[in-house]
């Protein structure tokens, strides 16, 4: 039996198949149903992916640019590695970010205290971290 999209809905089988009165396995097999669509859609991963090697190899060149260590990555985020240099610390650059609305993922918890995680997001925002980046380097 595949789980189509009625199957959630009112009368479907697999909202029959749950009888109490809480709504949360109900959001659970909901969402559930959502991820296997998402998985199933073989033209969205494929989007997915172009966009995530288009950014992630432009990241990686105009944040090289800028003279900033990344390690590399096939992933979708580089973890970029900040100076020693008071002032241009990672912790430096995460309040400057910060401060410019720009969230990075502080990494000092994988004792990795000078670097931060940016994930490839969409183009205005990865255009925005490169540019907040150059103004902090000055």
């Amino acid at each position: 039996m595949t789980a189509g999209p009625g199957a959630c809905a009112p009368g479907g089988w697999l909202s029959r198949a749950y009888t109490g009165t809480s709504a949360r396995p109900r959001r659970l097999i909901r969402s559930s149903l959502a991820g296997i669509a998402a998985i199933e859609d073989i033209a969205h991963q494929e989007r997915s992916r172009e966009h995530n090697t288009r950014w992630l190899n432009w990241l990686t060149a105009e944040i090289g640019k800028l003279g900033l260590a990344m390690t590399p990555s096939v992933a979708n985020f580089v973890l970029i590695h900040f100076p020693d240099t008071k002032g241009r610390t990672a912790k430096d650059a995460d309040a400057f970010l910060t401060a410019s609305g720009l969230i990075l993922r502080q990494t000092t918890a994988y004792k990795l205290p000078n670097a931060l995680r940016l994930s490839v997001g969409t183009e205005e925002a990865n255009r925005l971290v490169v540019a907040a980046l150059k103004d902090f380097l000055g």
